[in-house]
């Protein structure tokens, strides 16, 4: 009889942004210049079309442009697939110990400057800090961004049914819209064009992202969704 069922890799994963950007990669008079205005009355309004680009841009690609905060959680580590019987590992030591005994996790944003904090929780719902520097590696260069224990270290213990790992981290390519790959850039202009000068209109993010040409701009940018 088996006393622990198999691991489920396709678990929920819950991602929110903790920290917004304190500003946008295009600036108003950058977007007034591209669309040749110059009725203040609608600057509310294009600002507003800067910022809905952005974030478009950022659902679409899984980008992350300027500095933000995202908090993961999930509800348990990506410990692997293998099975169990009699509460003992069926199978060679070096499943148990070697380099594939566990998996990376995944961060959804990318590009990712650090890993903020960890947090896990008991069953009673108690939260223990981990110290990331300690226990894992962290691989920004990859897309997306991945994390795993350090050899001789174990997964943090995480007991809660539900959101029992917090993962705080930074994404972004900088604090300044300088920052931001012009291509992006470009793009975010057209799309917030598109918007200015088709209020009302109802179609996707995925319409108005190719009928603006955006889409094409930002293809070579998506990153895998996690």
């Amino acid at each position: 009889m088996a006393l622990r069922s198999p691991v489920n890799l396709y678990q929920d994963r819950g991602s929110v942004i903790v920290n917004q950007p304190t500003h946008e990669p295009v600036t108003l008079e950058e977007m007034r210049e591209h669309l040749r205005i110059d009725d203040e009355d609608e600057h509310v309004y294009l600002i507003d079309c800067i910022s809905e680009a952005r974030e478009a841009i950022e659902e679409w690609t899984g980008l992350a442009l300027l500095f933000q905060r995202w908090k993961l959680t999930i509800d348990r580590w990506p410990i692997g697939a293998e099975r169990w019987w009699d509460g003992v590992q069926q199978g060679s030591a070096i499943m148990l110990y070697g380099p594939n005994s566990s998996q990376s996790l995944k961060l959804p944003k990318f590009p990712v400057i650090g890993v903020h904090s960890v947090t896990t929780y008991d069953e009673n719902s108690n939260a223990t800090t981990i110290n990331v520097s300690n226990v894992f590696d962290i691989d920004t260069s990859q897309k997306p961004a991945r994390m795993k224990v350090k050899f001789g270290e174990t997964w943090p213990t995480a007991l809660r049914a539900l959101n029992a790992i917090e993962v705080q981290y930074n994404a972004g390519y900088g604090t300044t819209a300088n920052t931001v790959p012009r291509p992006i850039r470009r793009a975010i202009k057209l799309l917030a064009a598109y918007y200015f000068s088709n209020r009302g209109d109802g179609c996707s993010v995925g319409n108005a992202m190719q009928i603006s040409g955006a889409d094409q701009i930002m293809q070579k940018y998506q990153s895998l969704k996690v």
